[in-house]
């Protein structure tokens, strides 16, 4: 099998064919996995070298590896990573003092899901393209590979590929809330709490006192483009005053979103639904269709009309429609927010691994990472976790206490600090496991 590199935009462009049949049958298969996202991410927010492998057997394509190398700074050191195109940090949230100094940026990028496209039967391809990733170590430090599903078999290969010779980390990286449309909206409903319940009937009793109210849904490439300015402009206004910036306020981000949306929309597989009162945008859900599911990418809402809750009753709208329609999933992305929580009935993980090389930079950034990152994660905020660490309320404070030594930074002031909660009892003997 031979393992080619695609190394410009116009090898990429030739690639476009093959890129969709592949896509139709990967097992992964999503719009943030489509050549239309990847390309169009590419050309607004590329960041070092395109490093795209292809796998081809008889001249058919058998597999695609969407990577890219970066050259980067941690602690003024040097370091090149390889990570998947379309997983940098969207830079919409704000990173803390702590990550800054001991940890690999973790925000979220654009993309929800990212994998290596193969065909589900065809891992022999995908390996391939592994263990030619393997032999290119001397070009990189670290793989970095984030968004992937947790059912795919790209995680096991990994794994067998790189587990036994280099410094793997395996890690969730965040919990995708899901609505299974498995039966029909009426049985959804009466599954959710019954506060909940009540709830939906005072917010559909709210919005329906709005003057004129009409439930808008844009799908043509014409209705898209008309609408978008309006929606950018929402979307800014509704982020004013708030911590970070919206997803559409960087001006490449915004017409990185305008021209993706009419892209997709050409192809059927993008819909921008919204609710509108007297002519005026209230709020709107930015969308995609594709492999019968449903992915609500970004939301926002009018400050204005806050007390109707508008974005709620959008959402519960957009399930009852896709109930309708018979669809199999609606999936609402990373986060923890409120109406994630309450409106999904279960989850899906997604994966990041870490490959550390084998030289010196690469091996102490996987120390700081996984070692010591959590450890002072912990002495600061106390364990907010499941992860095994006592959740005791004397506990987090004698934590935070002894983190007060730890402030002017000294290696030595902070081994002393740790011995000497060591030395208080067996509660504490987690944290050696940390340090090992």
């Amino acid at each position: 099998m031979r393992i080619r590199e695609i190394v410009n935009e116009t090898q990429l462009l030739d690639l476009r064919e093959d890129w969709d049949n592949l896509l139709k049958h990967s097992p992964s298969r999503s719009v943030y996995m489509s050549f239309e996202w990847i390309y169009t991410w590419w050309r607004y927010f590329a960041r070092g070298k395109l490093f795209v492998l292809v796998a081809e057997s008889n001249g058919q394509v058998r597999c695609i590896a969407p990577l890219m190398l970066t050259r980067e700074r941690f602690l003024g050191m040097p370091y090149t990573r390889v990570r998947f195109i379309g997983s940098d940090p969207t830079g919409t949230t704000k990173r803390n003092v702590l990550d800054k100094l001991f940890s690999i940026d973790k925000r979220y990028g654009w993309s929800d899901i990212l994998d290596f496209l193969y065909r589900a039967e065809d891992l022999e391809s995908l390996r391939a393209t592994l263990e030619y990733l393997k032999r290119q170590r001397g070009r990189w430090d670290i793989l970095d590979l984030r968004e992937l599903h947790s059912s795919t078999s790209s995680i096991g290969l990994l794994k067998s590929t790189f587990g036994c010779t280099d410094c793997l980390f395996n890690d969730v990286a965040a919990k995708v809330a899901i609505v299974s449309l498995e039966t029909d909206f009426e049985t959804y409903r009466k599954t959710r709490k019954r506060n909940w319940r009540k709830n939906i009937s005072r917010t559909y009793k709210r919005v329906n006192k709005l003057p004129r109210l009409v439930l808008g849904k844009y799908v043509t490439p014409t209705e898209v483009a008309g609408i978008m300015p309006a929606v950018i402009d929402l979307e800014q206004k509704s982020w004013q005053g708030n911590c970070g910036v919206g997803a559409f306020s960087q001006k490449n981000a915004g017409q990185f979103h305008r021209e993706l949306a009419e892209l997709l929309a050409r192809r059927q597989r993008f819909v921008l639904y919204t609710l509108e009162s007297d002519g005026r945008i209230v709020c709107y859900q930015y969308a995609f269709w594709y492999n019968n599911q449903l992915c609500l990418h970004n939301t926002a809402m009018d400050p204005d009309f806050r007390y109707y809750s508008p974005g709620f009753y959008l959402q519960l709208r957009i399930i009852q429609e896709a109930f309708s329609h018979q669809m199999q999933q609606i999936i609402f992305g990373r986060g923890r927010e409120d109406y994630k929580t309450k409106l999904k009935n279960s989850e899906e993980d997604r994966i990041w691994i870490t490959v550390f090389g084998t030289r010196l930079v690469p091996r102490v950034l996987g120390c700081l990472e996984f070692k010591a990152r959590p450890m002072m994660k912990y002495l600061i905020r106390g364990s907010k976790n499941g992860n095994g660490a006592p959740r005791s309320i004397n506990v987090a404070n004698r934590a935070r206490k002894e983190i007060a030594d730890v402030a002017i930074c000294n290696y030595h002031t902070l081994k002393k600090s740790i011995d000497k909660m060591l030395s208080a009892g067996s509660k504490y003997l987690w944290l050696a496991r940390s340090l090992r």
